[in-house]
């Protein structure tokens, strides 16, 4: 199925999660994740299930000072 991650189509699995999708993307477990516009707190993100042409957006958090 098709969906759109930082701004680019890219064809996934039918039925895989936004944990599968960040693993797959190299990403760990330091990201904001938002979907369709919409924030997810980050116990949301183990169990969503992506779905067709869903607007995900990634940001890695980064700590400093």
């Amino acid at each position: 199925m098709e969906v759109i991650c930082n701004n680019k189509t890219m064809e996934i699995e039918v039925k895989t999660t936004l944990s599968d999708l960040l693993r797959i993307l190299g990403y760990r477990n330091t990201v904001a994740v938002f979907i369709n516009g919409k924030q997810l707190l980050t116990s949301q993100i183990e169990g969503y299930v992506i779905h067709e042409k869903d607007n995900i957006k990634i940001i890695r958090i980064l700590g400093g000072g």
